[in-house]
């Protein structure tokens, strides 16, 4: 017979996992400007924008690279928000 607090302590550590995974970080733009985004991933990059005001969900996934023309650029784990605010980007 498995122990009770084994099964309670698997259930609870498959809860924290499921919802990390489903936890999806966004990109926020506090300025009131669209930027145009470079996003780099495993030797690949796309090209895309953000427009002014705007909060975007699934842009970002797992260890990236985000950078914008003249902010620079911020590594994501892939955990935390990011956020341009005075054309600088930020984790959140």
């Amino acid at each position: 017979m498995i122990p009770p607090h084994f099964v309670i302590s698997n259930l609870q550590a498959n809860h924290k996992a499921k919802s990390r995974q489903e936890r999806m970080p966004n990109l926020q733009n506090k300025d009131s400007v669209k930027y145009d985004l470079t996003i780099k991933s495993s030797g690949s990059s796309c090209s895309t924008s953000i427009s002014g005001s705007t909060t975007q969900t699934g842009k970002i996934s797992g260890k990236q690279t985000i950078s914008i023309k003249g902010g620079g650029s911020i590594e994501s784990d892939g955990t935390k928000d990011i956020v341009i605010s005075n054309g600088k980007l930020s984790t959140k």
